[in-house]
């Protein structure tokens, strides 16, 4: 019979094991979920944040067209068209130009998506990130208001483009945050556009985790309706991992430690990345 203290050793065994094999790799950590050059990403990044600080709307609009052509033709992924407006998210303090954007071309998908992107990202800053019972109700009324103000845009940015699978996954996100029930409507219709797409799959996975009021099981029936779905073996092996880290996560919060680690060390075997292996030896 296996006792408790010999489990935890075997465990503590297998993460020296893996982490000793981990140490070769370090140098080249794994990258976020693209398959981006992480250094042309960052130039690309840099030159879209100057243009949308120095008011080059003109230019932005040339900038990302032939991205749009090329996603709503096929010949790029939904990975690599969403890693292009993912300084979006980030361009904090330019509100007003967003808004001049929008002003000069209320017809552009990429100025009501990139605005729609930006508002959540706010909304999030606004609220914070304490528990509900130490957030405010200023701040649930700031949170709430911008997450509206970006539904709005995106709704919009649905009829303005052949494919608005970026559109309809950051509703998802808006739908989690409200606390609504319409992610996997919005999910559907994402991949009824391209039923390959990882990212809104990645973001409803999250939706129905026990954090945001889903179930392990809800959890565990959609991944395997993803196992069986035309996304790539790559993307399949991303949202196993995502599962087990949100699992691992929660299972932290509930003070369920071994079995948070397992779920951890899963991850890190499927992807060999050295953070999850850090998070279960924690």
């Amino acid at each position: 019979m296996t006792t408790a203290a010999d489990k935890s050793s075997l465990l503590l065994l297998r993460l020296l094991v893996l982490g000793l094999a981990a140490l070769a790799s370090l140098p080249f950590p794994a990258l976020a979920d693209t398959d981006d050059d992480p250094g042309e990403r960052a130039k690309t990044n840099d030159d879209t944040y100057v243009r949308l600080a120095s008011k080059g709307y003109r230019e932005l609009e040339r900038q990302f067209r032939p991205h749009l052509d090329s996603y709503a033709e096929g010949t790029i992924s939904e990975m690599e068209f969403a890693s292009k407006f993912a300084v979006f998210y980030r361009s904090y303090g330019l509100e007003s130009r967003f808004d001049e954007w929008v002003s000069a071309y209320p017809k552009s998908y990429t100025a009501r998506l990139a605005r729609g992107m930006y508002l959540i990202s706010d909304a999030w800053r606004k609220r914070g990130s304490n528990f509900s019972r130490e957030t405010t109700d200023e701040q649930f009324r700031g949170f709430t208001e911008q997450m509206r103000n970006a539904a709005s845009d995106l709704e919009v940015s649905i009829g303005l483009y052949a494919r608005p699978v970026e559109s309809y996954r950051y509703l998802i996100q808006i739908s989690m945050g409200l606390g609504l029930r319409t992610g996997r409507g919005f999910l559907d219709a994402a991949l009824e556009l391209d039923p390959q797409a990882y990212n809104p799959r990645q973001i409803y996975l999250y939706s129905i985790t026990p954090k945001w009021g889903g179930s392990v099981r809800q959890m565990e029936s959609f991944i395997e309706e993803s196992r069986r779905s035309p996304m790539s073996d790559k993307d399949k092996a991303r949202l196993e991992v995502q599962h087990h880290s949100y699992l691992g996560e929660q299972a932290s919060w509930d003070k369920e430690y071994m079995p948070s680690s397992e779920h951890y060390l899963k991850a890190y075997q499927l992807q060999n990345d050295a953070k999850w292996l850090y998070r279960s030896g924690k």
